[in-house]
């Protein structure tokens, strides 16, 4: 009884602070994290970063292919996400197609190298399009790597970009809000210059994307 109510207790303690649909943190916490994280550096003069990644074209994805799909999608990101982040870094889901990673003890130029590895992978990746079934068991992992993909088996698979926005604590700003919204901008200028790229905060011009 007591080992069924400690795992109930846990049960309970996790869905407080997750995401429902991809598992990771919720924003509530990951903004907590980040607050931490930004006294933290502060305490200890150190840079942390802050990265914001928005899915290309989510809406243009859901109308060909339905929001149950749609959701699968977010899935198989938020998976593709935790595999490439260090066990150091914290990410969260910041709101529909949006997501937010924190990576403490990173300066800017670390914060790039691996915001350009997660755009990659997606970039390289095939995820379920019209002949694929989001019901199926193996639905969050079962996205494949374009180069093991063979002539002529594409078809089912969609081909998904991100975009992202990168800031770095205190470089950019000594402020959380004002960190936050710097990367968002910085997301939103990777949008505007076409996608399936990573900006810096108060930088003009993008990383170029990898063919």
């Amino acid at each position: 009884m007591s080992v069924a109510n400690i795992e109930q207790h846990q049960s309970i303690c996790r869905q407080a602070v997750t995401d429902g649909l991809t598992g990771l943190y919720n924003k509530r916490h990951i903004l907590q994290i980040l607050a931490d994280e930004v006294r933290r550096a502060e305490r200890y003069r150190h840079q942390i970063s802050v990265m914001m990644l928005d899915l290309d074209s989510f809406k243009a994805y859901n109308d060909n292919f339905g929001h149950l799909q749609g959701d699968v999608l977010l899935q198989q990101l938020a998976h593709l996400i935790q595999r490439n982040i260090r066990s150091a870094d914290s990410a969260g889901r910041y709101g529909g197609e949006e997501f937010i990673l924190v990576m403490p003890e990173t300066d800017k130029r670390a914060a790039i190298v691996i915001a350009e590895r997660i755009r990659a992978q997606v970039d390289v990746a095939r995820f379920p399009g019209s002949s694929y079934s989001a019901t199926s068991p193996n639905a969050i992992t079962n996205f494949v790597n374009l180069e093991a993909v063979a002539a002529g088996e594409e078809e089912g698979y969609a081909h998904k970009t991100i975009s992202i926005g990168v800031a770095t604590y205190p470089q950019d700003t000594d402020d959380i809000q004002r960190l936050l919204a710097l990367a968002d901008d910085a997301l939103y200028r990777a949008k505007r210059e076409g996608r399936n790229r990573v900006v810096m905060a108060a930088e003009q011009n993008a990383a170029p994307a990898q063919s």
